[in-house]
Protein backbone atom coordinates (compact mmCIF):
# COMPACT_ATOMS: atom_id res chain seq x y z
CA UNK A 1 0.00 0.00 0.00
CA UNK A 2 1.26 3.21 -0.91
CA UNK A 3 -1.41 5.75 0.33
CA UNK A 4 -4.32 5.63 2.81
CA UNK A 5 -7.50 7.42 2.93
CA UNK A 6 -8.99 6.31 6.51
CA UNK A 7 -12.76 5.70 5.49
CA UNK A 8 -12.57 6.44 1.66
CA UNK A 9 -9.39 4.81 -0.38
CA UNK A 10 -6.50 2.70 -0.50
CA UNK A 11 -3.33 2.57 -3.29
CA UNK A 12 -2.23 -0.22 -3.93
CA UNK A 13 1.18 -1.42 -6.23
CA UNK A 14 0.90 -5.47 -7.95
CA UNK A 15 4.45 -6.43 -7.27
CA UNK A 16 4.06 -8.70 -9.86
CA UNK A 17 3.73 -5.95 -12.44
CA UNK A 18 5.97 -3.31 -11.42
CA UNK A 19 5.17 -1.10 -14.90
CA UNK A 20 1.83 -1.18 -13.31
CA UNK A 21 0.27 1.61 -12.13
CA UNK A 22 -0.83 2.26 -9.08
CA UNK A 23 -4.95 1.78 -8.06
CA UNK A 24 -7.11 3.40 -6.03
CA UNK A 25 -9.76 1.23 -4.93
CA UNK A 26 -12.65 2.33 -3.07
CA UNK A 27 -12.49 0.81 0.88
CA UNK A 28 -14.60 2.17 3.20
CA UNK A 29 -14.00 -0.14 6.12
CA UNK A 30 -10.60 -1.83 5.37
CA UNK A 31 -8.93 1.53 4.84
CA UNK A 32 -9.70 1.98 8.86
CA UNK A 33 -7.38 -0.11 10.26
CA UNK A 34 -4.64 -0.58 7.07
CA UNK A 35 -1.42 1.63 6.79
CA UNK A 36 1.19 2.70 4.33
CA UNK A 37 3.21 -0.38 3.27
CA UNK A 38 1.74 -2.83 4.45
CA UNK A 39 1.10 -6.06 2.19
CA UNK A 40 -2.01 -7.55 1.86
CA UNK A 41 -3.01 -10.02 -0.95
CA UNK A 42 -6.90 -9.08 -2.06
CA UNK A 43 -9.12 -9.45 -5.18
CA UNK A 44 -9.37 -6.29 -7.32
CA UNK A 45 -12.09 -5.52 -10.00
CA UNK A 46 -12.20 -2.90 -11.87
CA UNK A 47 -16.09 -1.18 -12.12
CA UNK A 48 -16.73 1.74 -14.31
CA UNK A 49 -15.12 4.38 -13.13
CA UNK A 50 -13.43 2.73 -10.41
CA UNK A 51 -11.64 0.30 -8.53
CA UNK A 52 -12.78 -1.90 -5.65
CA UNK A 53 -11.88 -5.23 -3.30
CA UNK A 54 -13.52 -8.31 -4.17
CA UNK A 55 -13.89 -10.70 -1.17
CA UNK A 56 -11.63 -10.90 1.82
CA UNK A 57 -7.94 -8.99 2.84
CA UNK A 58 -4.87 -11.08 3.13
CA UNK A 59 -2.98 -9.16 5.64
CA UNK A 60 1.06 -10.97 5.27
CA UNK A 61 4.35 -9.89 7.21
CA UNK A 62 7.43 -8.46 4.58
CA UNK A 63 9.03 -11.63 4.50
CA UNK A 64 5.33 -13.42 4.29
CA UNK A 65 4.75 -11.19 1.10
CA UNK A 66 8.45 -11.90 -0.18
CA UNK A 67 8.09 -15.59 0.18
CA UNK A 68 4.66 -15.64 -1.91
CA UNK A 69 5.91 -12.65 -4.57
CA UNK A 70 8.76 -15.39 -5.34
CA UNK A 71 6.41 -18.67 -5.64
CA UNK A 72 3.72 -16.79 -8.03
CA UNK A 73 6.73 -15.44 -10.05
CA UNK A 74 7.96 -19.07 -10.33
CA UNK A 75 4.50 -20.23 -12.14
Amino acid sequence: MTDVVPGASITLCNPLDTEAPPRVVNERSGSRSLRVGMQIGAPVMELPGKHQLSGAIYPSSILGGHAVHGRLRAR
